[in-house]
């Protein structure tokens, strides 16, 4: 293979381990957000009978400290909970503050008693869907986002980096100022507004493909096509200034002064040696497209992980919004190393040995 010898295993094990503080800080910091926002799963315009809400959030967890040290509440309801709570555990007043002492008891307060069930790989249930385990959605709805994601990330490359080598291969021409006026546009143009505009043009203007749902091949190309464009726009912009910037080299003016085809300059010598910006966007690029394709989802009605994100959001489904959080950033900290992977793949001179 033409990576071995340029990867070590040490590398990937190494940037594997770093992922996991990457990990630990994103869940911690979305723990105590979520908790911390104003307002609750359980706050209805018709509020729960006392008895029921109880049991919810003794169910959830939600009657516990969020932490081994914490401060008296103000509320009567979650001051009976907290003197439960202390009831059962050793807990010592600390001036202002209630310290738990007992390891029992620092494993049941809400942060660590989640990261407990973190580290089995269980996200816990969801509070709007009770039926079914977050695990259980996110099984169900992880591929449809990764197929949409993946699909407009080839496209957004395809398509970007077409454009960006026709750009500079035809610089200052009126091909290379319509080519970077659409590239603006397209990177200027909300997905939300662009999806709408598809839809009124594609599905009920010319009818030539489905408005919204996700029940075949076709009805995937509208919602990828408004995920790509955005981005396809940056890469051209991005792949034309690489290449504007290679084309003024020696070995270019060599390569052409050897009789090569222009084709054959272009690509296998100014494009080949302009990917380095490219391919350090590609990560994060892809990781934005599998995982940001929120209100996508929500505008063409596709069962994926978005879709229940915002509803997730919406109703404070903490277990929900923290294992779609976890996936997303995972998801980050992968695409981030296979960035530096395709970097060797590109550039024989990279070896990642560190």
């Amino acid at each position: 293979m033409r990576l071995r010898g340029r990867v070590s295993l040490k590398f990937l094990v190494t940037r594997l381990l770093w992922g996991i503080p990457v990990l630990f800080a994103v869940v911690t910091v979305a723990f105590f957000v979520m908790r911390y926002t104003p307002g609750g799963p359980f706050d209805r315009e018709k509020p729960l009978p006392p008895a029921v809400e109880a049991n919810l959030r003794r169910q959830y967890r939600l009657d516990r400290p969020l932490l081994p040290v914490y401060t008296a509440a103000d509320e009567a309801d979650r001051q009976k909970e907290l003197d439960t709570f202390a009831a059962a555990h050793t807990v010592v007043p600390l001036g202002g503050l209630n310290v738990v002492v007992d390891p029992s008891g620092i494993a049941e307060t809400q942060y660590f008693a989640y990261l407990g069930q973190l580290a089995t790989g269980d996200f816990g249930v969801s509070m709007k869907f009770t039926q079914i385990s977050v695990n259980d959605i996110l099984w169900r709805t992880f591929p449809v986002s990764t197929l949409l994601g993946l699909t407009a990330f080839l496209l957004a490359f395809g398509m970007g980096i077409t454009l960006g080598v026709v750009a500079a291969a035809r610089r200052g021409t009126w091909i290379d100022g319509v080519t970077m006026v659409g590239a603006t546009f397209g990177f200027s143009m909300p997905n939300f507004v662009l999806g709408i505009v598809l839809i009124l043009v594609f599905a009920l203007g010319l009818k030539w493909l489905p408005p919204a749902l996700w029940e075949g091949p076709s009805y995937l190309i509208l919602p990828a096509l408004t995920l790509a464009v955005g981005p396809a726009a940056y890469i051209a912009r991005l792949t034309r200034s690489g290449m504007l910037d290679i084309m003024d080299q020696d070995f270019i003016r060599t390569a052409r002064g050897k009789g090569l085809s222009e084709r054959a300059v272009l690509i296998k010598h100014a494009l080949a040696n302009a990917l380095g910006p490219i391919i350090t966007v590609a990560g994060p690029l892809m990781a934005m497209l599998v995982t940001g394709s929120f209100i996508v989802e929500h505008i063409f009605a596709i069962p994926g992980m978005g879709r229940y994100f915002i509803t997730a959001v919406i109703d404070r489904d903490y277990p929900l919004v923290m294992g779609v959080t976890v996936v997303y950033a995972a998801l980050v900290v992968v695409a981030n190393i296979a960035v530096d992977i395709l970097y060797a793949v590109a550039d024989p001179r990279v070896k990642l040995e560190d």
